[in-house]
């Protein structure tokens, strides 16, 4: 998975410049980067950083029927799992005959005679009513004994296996990511998002200067632009991890 063709604002992509001096050291800055470069080398590894910790969530529901695996594809601008559960259909079990507490008729036998109560002209169920709860209960503990189920990601083949031994639903939270840098989070988190993709292009710019072969005409000092981007990196990843409660799974 990488994140192409990133889309981004001329006024982000400045406010992202302002690592490095921008406007003053402009021309200093685009003969270590372009705006692409930028946009390839910088701005795409921040936001599938980012979407790790806040991915765009979309909920998907699948059905299964008993015994029966099913495989569902992932979505575009797959980036992991933030969720999935399964939900039973109720007494999905197949049985027709349970135990019952009337010692004179069970379910199948007063149900053949026809649906109601009142049945055979007296004022009563013969425990009918009664047996219905009974055989819910019956019905349920047998599901809950022997139900399995799972569903397993296949990364290579970018598909999702679900399987369940009874009939139910699965609900499946997909995480996406978005390449439109400035609709990529909330409004209350943009800026954490300029600041982070900052750090992180004053990161490269402070190795590149690192290098000794970087041919700028200014000295700088390039530790401490690392430092600097380090720590900012560093305090953005912790606060983030702290925010969520549940990150992908990849």
């Amino acid at each position: 998975m990488a994140i192409e063709n990133i889309i981004i604002s001329d006024n982000s992509l400045k406010l992202i410049k302002l690592g490095f001096g921008y406007p003053v050291i402009d021309s200093e800055a685009s003969y270590l980067f372009t705006d692409d470069q930028i946009k390839e080398l910088i701005i795409a590894p921040a936001l599938e950083e980012f979407f790790t910790f806040f991915p765009i969530r979309v909920t998907e529901t699948k059905r299964t029927a008993p015994g029966t695996s099913v495989t569902v594809s992932f979505p575009e601008n797959f980036i992991g799992l933030t969720h999935y559960s399964f939900v039973p259909y109720a007494s999905s079990s197949s049985l027709s005959v349970t135990p019952t507490g009337n010692p004179f008729y069970t379910q199948s036998l007063v149900s053949s005679f026809g649906a109601g109560y009142g049945k055979f002209g007296t004022p009563f169920n013969f425990g009918y009513d009664l047996n219905r709860y009974q055989r819910k209960a019956y019905y349920d503990s047998l599901d809950n004994a022997n139900r399995v189920w799972f569903a397993e990601p296949d990364y290579e083949n970018e598909e999702l296996k679900l399987y369940a031994s009874t009939a139910g639903t699965f609900n499946i939270v997909w995480g996406l990511y978005n390449n439109d840098f400035d609709s990529a989070c909330p409004l209350r988190k943009r800026q954490e998002l300029i600041s982070f993709t900052r750090a992180k292009y004053k990161r490269q710019i402070g190795d590149i200067i690192g290098l000794g072969n970087s041919g700028l005409p200014t000295e700088m000092d390039f530790q401490k632009l690392i430092d600097d981007a380090d720590a900012e990196i560093e305090r953005l990843r912790l606060k983030w991890s702290d925010e969520v409660i549940t990150t992908v799974i990849r």
